[in-house]
């Protein structure tokens, strides 16, 4: 598992067709989840049929899927983000790791530290499955 830069991140998903394999929050404790090759296979066991979808529409905070779904690219300041591509077993993966760290809010609320993982599996658009 490697690191790639956000944009490479999104124009990843914007290349390719992209199938949601899941999105998982993780309590984090002492920075953000590094996700594993490991990881990446168990939840591949559990997730289903993929369901390819293309991008419609891209703007600069958020894309559009066929179907209307959108991916939206907006963080809090207290979020950090690192993405990561994988290669298993001849598939392409990359995910998107939102970390937000330990805060108070303006509400005097203890916001406890935890990590978001994205996980999209890729196929390129002129693939038929």
């Amino acid at each position: 598992m490697y690191r790639i830069p956000f944009t490479q991140f999104v124009q990843c998903l914007c290349d390719n067709e992209s199938a949601r394999i899941g999105r998982f929050v993780k309590k984090a404790t002492g920075g953000p989840y590094i996700p594993t090759t490991h990881f990446l296979e168990e939840i591949i066991e559990e997730s289903g049929t993929p369901y390819f979808r293309t991008v419609e529409h891209r703007q600069t905070n958020a894309i559009r899927f066929s179907g209307g779904s959108w991916l939206e690219f907006n963080k809090s300041k207290h979020v950090s983000r690192r993405c990561y591509a994988e290669k298993w077993h001849d598939k392409e993966f990359i995910i998107m790791v939102d970390h937000q760290e330990p805060y108070t809010d303006d509400f005097g609320t203890s916001v406890r530290e935890q990590s978001v993982l994205l996980i999209y599996m890729l196929r390129g658009k002129d693939a038929n499955g």
